[in-house]
């Protein structure tokens, strides 16, 4: 089990990865070249999976913390592979973490 908790440990890692240096590094350069300008609040790195939901769910892209509309626009379809990789990666690192931790706190 443990095993399999490292595997998905390095899977949302690279997953993040990915998405961060070709869907976030594109997206940033498209909404400070359109004049709409990337979210000036970020400075832990929230944007990113704020980015991944306004990509993958139509309701989140209406949220005022991001410009969300412009986002899913300018998403291409790597970006919608990249986006949902990253959230079923880290579905899956929470649901073997809740798994685990009856097992790790004893």
């Amino acid at each position: 089990m443990l095993f399999i908790a490292v595997i998905l440990i390095f899977n949302a890692l690279i997953s993040m990865m990915c998405f961060i240096r070709v869907s976030v590094k594109y997206i940033d350069g498209e909404l400070d070249r359109t004049g709409v300008g990337r979210p000036d609040w970020d400075s832990v790195g929230i944007r990113i999976s704020m980015y991944a939901m306004a990509i993958t769910f139509e309701k989140m892209s209406k949220t005022p913390w991001i410009p969300g509309e412009n986002v899913r626009s300018l998403a291409r379809r790597i970006d919608y592979v990249l986006a949902i990789w990253m959230q079923l990666s880290m579905f899956a690192m929470l649901i073997i973490a809740v798994i685990l931790y009856p097992h790790m706190s004893e």
